[in-house]
């Protein structure tokens, strides 16, 4: 079985593909944050690669 277009753009751009459980409180609980933390510190960046550092 070969990758999807998709999983193959990520692999190129160095992009980590997690999946998770449906309806998992947890998981959801912390993509939710990772997101909220985006959300409010994205205005501080001034480019895509400063947020790819400061989340590596």
């Amino acid at each position: 079985m070969g990758l999807t277009e998709f999983v193959r753009r990520l692999l190129n751009h160095k992009i980590k593909f997690i999946t998770r459980w449906a309806y998992h409180p947890q998981t959801n609980g912390k993509l939710e944050r990772f997101f909220r933390t985006v959300e409010e510190k994205i205005h501080e960046f001034k480019s895509v690669d400063e947020i790819v550092t400061w989340h590596n």
